[in-house]
This record gives structure tokens, C-alpha cells and sequence, in this order.
């Protein structure tokens, strides 16, 4: 019995080392945004930490599926330990593979918005000389093998903006978190010159944000933020 114990102890002791051993990847992505540039949104994904080859894939939401990877531009991966052995390949419309020589390095990209994005639907990324809305499954791609690690964001954007999003800013206003990719993916961010209005309900934190448009019919915004407000 003794002899038994001691080897479900030994069994757990490697198994437990294992799981210590794997990988446990750095995510950064740095969201550059220029209002005098509207077509375009700049893109850096910071790896390390990870396999030499892993998979980058983009959200294809069930219902609200814009096809972003239509717009997509690719530029070299770099700041590997080798970058002339890095690369990415696309391997279906929303899937590619990546090389990174050391499991660390940098995926490029941009996404060159089309001629109408300010004109569409009010879910879909646009930039407009006052503002950007990122919706997030068409500006992040993700690793679909690590889903469930954090990622940090860094954006880019013209110091007057503010910024409205359920993510956690770290530190600074334009530095935030998100624990997972799937809350990454299901958290838009709203940037620009916002009316922005906050209050706390049962323990929840709730912030109103309207972005108005410069030819925008006036209402009553106090009227609005008493009604979705309840205890006002």
C-alpha cells in the first residue's frame, strides 16, 4: 500500500510539472488609429513566449460577419531571432500560419477600410475625423491554440479622444486589459469626442457614451440618460 502511495504521489508530482512547463504567451496588440487617415487602422501583435509555428485566425461572428479579412494587409513578420525564417501564410480566408523563430516576435497588418465604412451599419469599424469606433472581430486577429490568454491593448489615437470600452484600463486611459480572447472579441471600443455619463447600479459599474455626429438632429441627452438610468 505504501509502495502504491508513493507513486500516485510521484505520478502527480511529474504531472503537475508538466502542466507547469507549458507555454504561457504575451499578447500585446498596438492599435494605431490617425484621424487624418480615415481609410486606414495600423495593427502591431506582439508574441512571445510562444511556439516557433502557432495559427492567428479572425472571429467570423454568427451574425454580424462584415468579412474584414477582405481588407487585410499583411506585412513581414519581424523582431524574431530570425526574421529571414519568419513569415505567415494564409491557409483559409480567416486562418493563417505563422513562423516565428525564437516563439517570439511581431505580426504586421493593416486594415484598409472601405470607401463607405462611415456610411454603414453602427456595429461596423469606422474612422471619422472626430472619432473611430473598432469593432473588435474586425481589427484583432487572435490564437485560436490560446484562447484563454490575456492580451493587453495599446492604442494610438490622437490625445483628445476619449475612450469608451468595457475593458480594464491599466495604469494609463490608453492601456487595457483583457483576461481571454473571447472577452477581447466581445468588446468594442469607441474612441473620439464622446458624451460620456456613469453611474452604479446593485453593484455594477454602468457608462453611458454617445459619440454625436457634427450634422446629428439635437435631442435631449438628459432625457435619454434618465431612461437608461434607473435611478435617476
Amino acid at each position: 500500500m505504501r509502495t502504491l502511495t508513493l507513486l500516485a504521489v510521484l505520478l502527480f508530482s511529474l504531472s503537475s510539472g508538466a502542466t507547469a512547463k507549458s507555454p504561457v504567451p504575451a499578447i500585446t496588440y498596438i492599435v494605431r488609429v490617425d484621424s487624418t487617415h480615415r481609410d486606414l487602422i495600423d495593427v502591431t501583435m506582439r508574441l512571445s513566449g510562444v511556439p516557433a509555428r502557432l495559427r492567428l485566425a479572425m472571429r467570423v461572428h454568427p451574425e454580424y460577419d462584415a468579412q474584414f479579412w477582405r481588407y487585410l494587409e499583411l506585412a513581414p513578420v519581424t523582431r524574431t531571432s530570425n526574421d529571414r525564417a519568419a513569415g505567415i501564410t494564409r491557409r483559409d480566408t480567416t486562418l493563417w500560419y505563422v513562423s516565428l523563430p525564437g516563439g517570439r516576435g511581431e505580426v504586421h497588418y493593416k486594415l484598409r477600410l472601405p470607401a463607405d465604412a462611415a456610411r454603414q451599419a453602427s456595429w461596423r469599424t469606422t474612422v471619422r475625423e472626430n472619432g473611430a469606433l473598432l469593432n473588435s472581430p474586425d481589427v484583432f486577429l487572435y490564437l485560436p491554440d490560446f484562447a484563454d490568454a490575456p492580451s493587453s491593448v495599446e492604442l494610438v489615437a490622437p490625445a483628445s479622444w476619449r475612450i469608451a470600452t468595457s475593458l480594464d484600463s491599466v495604469g494609463v486611459r490608453t492601456r487595457l486589459h483583457a483576461p481571454d480572447a473571447a472577452t477581447l472579441l466581445d468588446s468594442p471600443i469607441l474612441l473620439g469626442a464622446l458624451r460620456q455619463w456613469s453611474f452604479d447600479d446593485r453593484g455594477t459599474h454602468f457608462i453611458i457614451a454617445y459619440w454625436p455626429l457634427s450634422t446629428a438632429t439635437p435631442f435631449d441627452t438628459t432625457a435619454f440618460v434618465d431612461a437608461v438610468n434607473p435611478r435617476r
